[in-house]
């Protein structure tokens, strides 16, 4: 990393806020594309079955019943299609007795091809219809892209809905039919059984109005609801894009949701097994007892209700995906369709600028507080946020409104490590080049705190009152004189890093070494030592002094002479930080104060003291260590002398 950019970079942080802003736009951008995607788009649609099934199974109206043609069934009565006189039987079985005669029945079933084999089953079936008079069978409209086979039925034309207003343009359009047989809707309702299943094979969501000739046909569910209900075909208005508005039924005015395509979203209760249901051979050995005069057992419960005739057995329903399972029969959806209108239970997907406004909402506010806090903080506003979006989604799907869990997920994890990534690298070329440029003159904690908020050291400084240490090896020059240079190096060497080491002890910063001196400063960069940065500076002389003593026996010991030092201490205001240029920069103190403690350490060879500080460090430390008056004295660039003290050592009173 080039130290010029370090030096503007340290110098402000707007440059970086800017480019970490830069990133959450990007981020931002870059999910927003991606979540337009087919991918992403299916990964939302298996997170609302996952919210399914989170929430698990839900009240089913006592209204639907549901009776299954299902494996037992198909064992006792033969293969799959049966004869017509079958469905004939249980139509009777179930309106003849008025004990348990539903209020509608419907036929989740295609009739739409005669019973050759057995011309007069078909026959009887409808007389039964006829008798009835509460039957519903479903048809349906091929998929798109067929030839056009316009038909005309009188059922079609009895049960269209005539007022739909616009926009009309989104409504799903058939361009062909597939009708029961005549004799059997001549007395019954109809409604089309098409439910589209999503893209992932699963079905979500149903059609409850289709177009087909320039009409609106409501769906097998919405049709059988209305018959329950007592709806008139003038009761209903069709408002695409916001709802089935129903003016007047036996349960009063209701609403029912639908998007542009005149689609529901199903709010499936369960599975089959939810909904409880009644195999048909029981329904019939049941049925069969109250006619020999035996009390039936069960059936009581159908009477006045809606029932629901579908297959369930293995190999002849129509299994498809739903939330609750991988295989359900579509008797389920029709259940469920008209479960959420008798219960009023509906469940609806938010607009598009709903989902982008929480997406936007949720990422930015991650992204600014990535920006905004520090590594941890940030990460627990991550998480709290990762939270809120699962939990708000959750709590809104139970009261019924579905907006995207996986666009703002991404979005929240997006800009997150998109904004954090950026900080890292850019967080750890600084605290790099920190280190390599000032390990070897700060100690530990300091350079810590510079590594947490490298600006403390931004090219410039900053006027403030430290203290500033000099020491100085007296009579070196003539130490030198008699000794080859490898061996003056290596005695500085051990000098200084025995005395390095007891400044680092005191939190003391390394100005720089100026051939046998030292230069130390107290109190900056970190201000964790600012108030006390004068006793510091007399404790680090004073242990410096000790670790010279240990120095000179050993120096002793091996036969060399021992090395003596004068040390000066100063206090007051100065200003101190990164000077130099964006190329070169030096981190130092200077002024007045500064250029008192140089002179007053060429005053300990004159008095022949080893430690001397200035009346302004005496009077902060004057309680902690005990220091002899020597004299005032004359300073360069004074108009007034300044009082010299001999500081001795610690107060020993005090300390007790």
């Amino acid at each position: 990393m080039e130290k010029g950019w370090i030096g503007s970079s340290l110098g402000s942080n707007k440059g970086r806020r800017l480019c970490e802003l830069a990133f959450l736009l990007i981020a931002l951008l870059v999910v927003f594309l991606l979540s337009e995607s087919q991918l992403i788009k299916a990964f939302e649609l298996k997170s609302l079955d996952y919210r399914f099934r989170l929430r698990g199974p839900r009240r089913i109206s006592e209204d639907i019943k549901i009776i299954v043609i299902d494996d037992p069934s198909i064992e006792v009565f033969g293969r799959w299609p049966w004869a017509r006189d079958h469905h004939a039987a249980l139509v009777h079985l179930l309106c003849a007795d008025e004990r348990y005669k539903p209020r509608v029945i419907g036929y989740d079933i295609l009739f739409t091809e005669a019973d050759r084999a057995h011309p007069e089953y078909d026959e009887t079936l409808a007389e039964q219809t006829r008798l009835a008079g509460n039957l519903c069978y479903a048809y349906f409209f091929p998929k798109e892209g067929l030839e056009e086979i316009p038909q005309k039925s009188s059922i079609l034309e009895r049960s269209f809905l005539p007022h739909v207003e616009e926009p009309r343009d989104g409504l799903l359009k058939a361009k062909n039919v597939t009708l029961p047989l005549p004799e059997l809707t001549r007395y019954a309702q109809v409604g089309f059984s098409n439910i589209p299943p999503d893209s992932d094979g699963s079905s979500r969501w149903t059609p409850l109005v289709m177009e087909y000739r320039g009409r609106y046909y409501p769906s097998l569910a919405l049709q059988m609801a209305f018959s329950y209900l007592g709806i008139e075909a003038d009761d209903i208005k069709v408002i695409p894009a916001r709802h089935i508005e129903i003016k007047k039924s036996r349960i009063g005015s209701f609403k029912i949701p639908i998007d542009p395509k005149g689609r529901m979203l199903i709010n499936y209760a369960g599975d089959i097994e939810a909904f409880g249901g009644y195999p048909f051979l029981e329904v019939v050995r049941a049925a069969t007892q109250g006619e020999g005069g035996q009390r039936p057992t069960g059936l009581t419960d159908l009477k006045d209700k809606l029932v629901i005739v579908g297959l369930t057995a293995a190999g002849t329903s129509d299994l498809r995906a739903t939330p609750f399972s991988s295989k359900s029969p579509m008797i389920i959806a029709h259940a469920s369709v008209i479960n959420d209108i008798l219960r009023g239970d509906f469940l609806v997907r938010a607009g598009r600028s709903v989902n982008i406004l929480i997406f936007l909402f949720m990422a930015v506010t991650v992204g600014l507080s990535s920006i905004h806090f520090r590594p941890l903080k940030s990460a627990l506003a991550f998480i709290l946020a990762l939270m809120a979006v699962f939990g708000l989604t959750y709590y809104l799907f139970v009261h019924g409104l579905w907006i995207d869990m996986v666009r703002p997920t991404l979005g929240v994890l997006a800009v997150y490590l998109a904004v954090t990534g950026y900080r890292y690298g850019v967080e750890e070329k600084e605290k790099r080049w920190v280190k390599r440029a000032f390990a070897h003159y700060l100690p530990a904690n300091v350079m810590n705190e510079i590594l947490m908020d490298p600006s403390k050291l931004k090219l410039g400084g900053e006027r403030r009152e430290l203290s500033v240490l000099f020491s100085d090896i007296r009579g070196f020059t003539k130490f030198c004189e008699s000794r080859s240079p490898e061996e003056v190096v290596a005695r500085l060497n051990e000098y200084f890093d025995r005395m390095t080491e007891v400044v680092f002890r005191h939190s003391g910063t390394l100005d720089k070494y100026i051939g046998d001196a030292m230069i130390v400063i107290f109190g900056a960069p970190s201000k964790e030592v600012e108030s006390d940065h004068a006793r510091r500076a007399c404790l680090t002389a004073l242990d410096m002094m000790k670790e010279l003593k240990l120095l000179q026996d050993k120096w002793r010991e091996e036969g060399s002479s021992p090395l003596h030092i004068g040390i000066s201490i100063n206090t007051g205001e100065m200003v101190v930080g990164n000077l130099g240029s964006t190329k070169i920069m030096d981190y130092t103190v200077i002024g007045d104060e500064v250029n008192i403690a140089a002179r007053l350490q060429g005053l300990t060879r004159e008095y022949g003291k080893a430690i001397l500080i200035t009346e302004a460090t005496y009077n902060q430390v004057k309680d902690t260590v005990e220091a002899k008056r020597l004299a005032e004295v004359q300073v360069k660039g004074r108009t007034r002398p300044i009082a010299v003290y001999e500081l001795i050592g610690l107060n020993q009173r005090r300390l007790s």
